[in-house]
């Protein structure tokens, strides 16, 4: 190799160092501009998060009323609520109904329950059945008066009214001595039953009424729910109604004020709110039976001949929930005061 080679190739590799030392350098220069850059960026982040306010945490939404209750809350809600009807049907010595209530699939693994159905099974147990259904007290009662000072002076029908009616506070006293003396209301139902046969006759037998010890059965009822024209203003209700809330009440208008009011002012409300008390006044949730003549109408409505009237409609709404709360109802077509007259007859009404 001749000097100048030498000094060519010296010279070269003199340029390829000095091109990687300035590569390095750049490289070198380029990490620390990136790493300058970097932290700037990050000290801007940080001034401008300082700045700003800090993200709330994300929460979970309050439950309001709209919210559905969870299946859990429903079930406690079901459990209650079939405990509570158990017990009403208990009361009223209805215990097969009772246990029923008990043995809906909510109840599984339920101790309470499992203790309660055994309580009412030795409370069957010890029922007594009342053997002679022909030896049961029947008391009836005609529409209540509300205002006495109204009812025992003329011009209103005074003899009447003292013979044949009784008083809204006559008659809760009369509640009181008929719970007090062990009396349980029961339907005419409860005292026969209706027996078919394979070739389709039907007879009728002596029904069974479970009591315990000491209790004895009674039919009320009650004549005349009419509330006639000539009794308005002579202090008895107008009519009944069904309130806002599905219960049977009376309707008084006050005949000097001409003021409506709605509330206990005749016998079916009066006994609703007493069994509400005393459950066990009533046997199986029965109640009076309502005899009808059909004369003026019914329960205080006059136009229900027409079904699409207004009276009848109404009439109706009343009738369907005294129905439904265990009242019966019965054509009243025999004065029972006539039923034996001084010639041995019997009168038609």
């Amino acid at each position: 190799m001749t000097n100048r080679q030498t000094k060519q190739r010296t010279n070269h590799g003199k340029k390829v160092r000095g091109r990687a030392a300035s590569v390095k350098g750049y490289l070198k220069i380029g990490l620390a501009i990136l790493i300058v850059a970097g932290l700037a960026r990050g000290a801007h982040l940080l001034i401008q998060g300082g700045n700003q306010p800090a993200a709330k945490p994300t929460s979970t939404p309050k439950t309001s009323q709209s919210v559905p209750a969870s299946k859990k809350e429903k079930t406690a809600g079901k459990r209650q609520t079939l405990l509570a009807q158990a017990e009403r049907h208990a009361k009223q010595y209805d215990y097969e109904a009772a246990i029923k209530q008990l043995q809906d699939p909510v109840f599984a693994h339920d101790s309470e329950a499992t203790d309660k159905i055994e309580a009412y099974k030795t409370a069957q147990s010890q029922l007594v059945r009342h053997e002679d259904v022909t030896d049961i007290t029947h008391v009836f009662f005609h529409s209540l008066i509300v205002d006495p000072a109204l009812a025992f002076n003329p011009p209103a029908n005074v003899d009447g009214y003292n013979d044949y009616m009784t008083t809204v506070t006559e008659f809760k006293r009369m509640l009181k001595a008929f719970y007090a003396g062990g009396f349980v209301l029961v339907s005419p139902h409860d005292m026969v039953k209706k027996v078919t046969a394979a070739d389709g006759t039907e007879t009728f037998t002596a029904g069974d009424i479970l009591l315990p010890e000491g209790k004895k059965p009674m039919v009320m009822s009650q004549d005349d729910v009419n509330y006639y024209k000539n009794m308005t203003g002579f202090g008895f209700a107008d009519k009944l109604v069904v309130d806002k809330d599905g219960a049977v009440k009376a309707e008084y208008i006050d005949p000097k004020t001409k003021k409506t009011s709605v509330g206990a002012y005749d016998l079916v409300p009066i006994l609703d709110a007493f069994i509400e008390e005393h459950p066990e006044f009533s046997y199986h949730n029965h109640k009076a039976v309502i005899c009808e003549t059909g004369y003026e109408g019914a329960l205080g409505y006059h136009d229900v001949k027409t079904t699409g009237s207004a009276d009848f409609k109404a009439a109706k709404a009343v009738a369907d929930a005294m129905k439904a709360d265990g009242y019966e109802f019965a054509s009243h077509f025999l004065c029972p005061y006539r039923l034996r007259c001084g010639n041995g007859s019997s009168s038609p009404r």
